[in-house]
């Protein structure tokens, strides 16, 4: 796979933005100005083989890893090895994935909207619960899941500043090896995903980790990933449990550095 990322490197820098507003508090009569760092959107057209596939609303960075990663979990891929080569142009608003199948066709589908309820669509056929397979049975242990949510505890600087991001952790033998942050939580595990793919990385040597919901959505971007073991820091919905629990998933949500809840493994 050809990787050909032209975008300009002060998109990135502008992650975040300064921006004027009121704060009020109990007992006070009055408002008082202040100054908050808020998080920036950046919308992104996604083509395959020139067709109109997905359009994304992000955070501004890891281009590459997100247009890869939605693909991939949407089974619009099999694997990067289907990609002929990527392009993302100068203002990052446009991906143009070529297929090695340059004849390849997508067929329209009705769109599903997320959980996140964001402006993101998808407008390709992507495939069907049905298509998925269990992931690889492997041994973990507590002690391991405890340390890497040590690790990741501190590592969403801009969360840190604006609390208006979510964050996705790739850890791959007990070692985080890639984190990201974005406005949506299915972006940033699906650049957590683009990552281990575009790296070549075993998912059946990873964990990974959302700050996010672990809802039913969620859930199969992991299966399809084939990364055997899922960790959120929020709690599960019913639906992510039975789906974990079908295919083999280990599912831990509520995760904090001290504790944490299995709810499928």
């Amino acid at each position: 796979m050809v990787i050909k990322d032209l975008h300009n490197p002060n998109i990135m820098q502008g992650q975040m933005q300064e921006s004027a507003a009121l704060f009020y508090q109990s007992g006070h009569e009055s408002f008082r100005k202040i100054k908050k760092e808020v998080v920036s959107e950046h919308r992104i057209a996604v083509f395959v083989n020139e067709q109109l596939t997905a359009q994304l609303v992000c955070t501004p960075s890891d281009f590459t890893e997100l247009v890869i990663g939605r693909l991939l979990t949407e089974g619009i891929l099999e694997s990067k090895e289907d990609v002929r080569e990527i392009y993302i142009c100068e203002k990052a608003s446009r991906a143009r994935v070529f297929l090695v199948d340059s004849e390849k066709k997508l067929t329209p589908y009705v769109e599903q909207a997320p959980t996140c309820c964001s402006d993101n669509h998808v407008y390709m056929q992507a495939k069907k619960k049905t298509d998925l397979r269990s992931v690889p049975r492997v041994s973990w242990k507590p002690e391991q899941v405890l340390a890497a949510a040590s690790e990741i505890q501190n590592g969403s600087r801009i969360y840190q500043k604006t609390h208006g991001t979510h964050g996705g952790f790739l850890i791959h033998k007990e070692n985080v090896v890639y984190q990201c942050e974005d406005i949506g939580r299915h972006n940033a595990i699906d650049k957590a995903i683009g990552y281990l793919s575009i790296h070549d990385i075993d998912p059946a040597e990873c964990m990974i980790y959302s700050t996010g919901r672990a809802s039913a959505d969620m859930v199969r971007k992991v299966i399809r990933s084939q990364i055997p073991v899922f960790l959120s820091k929020a709690a599960p919905t019913s639906a992510a449990i039975d789906m974990a629990k079908s295919f083999g998933l280990t599912l831990i949500s509520n995760l904090k550095t001290d504790s944490f809840e299995l709810f499928s493994s």
